[in-house]
């Protein structure tokens, strides 16, 4: 009963964060979409997936970077946009929309004693090259940059996740040599974000959010995504790919079915 109070809490100051957005998407003409596992709730509960305790949400390039350059303070004063463009030390690339007064601990993290504040993801939506060898030359120039954002970062890499055999290579190779500590983050971050942004998405037959959880998998017919379509999210009304159930079955297959029970983790953060 307790974690499903803390779980309920979570979501409720999450749909706080995303209410916000909403209203400076708004206000600015901007575009968004949830996508994920927020979308499935969408689409499945209604709501949060009753066990889920984050919310992802993807905007066209354009609108992103508008967000993120323009109308950043836009925002309420509890709600801070984290991006490097906007805040240089932070490791991460995508944007972060995070409830300074929420304190949180993840679970994982919780013998640490290491605390951060309750977030949801902002993805920008990027494009894929049509072309073959500008997709291998796209992939090779994509894992280079993340082997050099691994490098500065190698102290705080997951280690509760299965790698394949190079990339363990690689982050003992980090460990042993110190690389990280002679690179320049925040100019590789930059880079990377600009090589990201480099494909039209109107020269483009896909498009997706790179930096989500499926990597390449992310990129989709740009038809998917389309305008958006409303959806209700919590009595909620949001913005939803327009052909939401091909999004859906390109990651998930039957959507609808409900994972096992063993696979129902609720609760990866405790509210402090």
């Amino acid at each position: 009963m307790e974690n499903e109070d803390n779980l309920r809490k979570i979501q409720i100051k999450e749909l706080d964060i995303l209410k916000a957005l909403i209203e400076v998407c708004q206000k600015r003409n901007l575009k968004y979409y949830i996508v994920g596992g927020t979308l499935i709730g969408a689409v499945r509960h209604k709501g949060f997936i009753p066990w889920d305790d984050d919310m992802d949400v993807a905007m066209p390039r354009k609108d992103y970077d508008a967000l993120v350059e323009k109308y950043y303070k836009d925002f309420p004063e509890n709600i801070q946009v984290q991006q490097f463009k906007l805040t240089p030390d932070v490791y991460f690339l995508p944007m972060k929309l995070v409830d300074k007064n929420t304190k949180i601990m993840e679970k994982r993290l919780e013998r640490k004693n290491q605390y951060s504040y309750l977030n949801i993801d902002v993805f920008p939506i990027d494009s894929y090259p049509n072309n073959k060898i500008s997709r291998m030359i796209y992939k090779m120039k994509y894992y280079y940059y993340k082997m050099l954002i691994g490098f500065c970062n190698i102290d705080i890499l997951r280690t509760n996740v299965k790698r394949p055999l190079y990339e363990r290579v690689l982050i003992k190779f980090g460990k042993i040599t110190h690389i990280g500590k002679i690179l320049n983050l925040n100019k590789i971050q930059t880079r990377f974000d600009n090589f990201l942004k480099k494909y039209s998405e109107r020269d483009c037959r896909y498009i997706g959010d790179i930096e989500g959880a499926y990597g390449f998998k992310e990129f989709v017919p740009k038809e998917y995504f389309g305008e958006g379509k409303k959806i209700i999210f919590e009595n909620l009304e949001v913005n939803a790919p327009d052909e939401t159930d091909a999004y859906l079955r390109h990651f998930y297959g039957d959507y609808m079915q409900l994972p096992p029970e063993e696979k129902r983790v609720t609760g990866h953060f405790i509210i402090i």
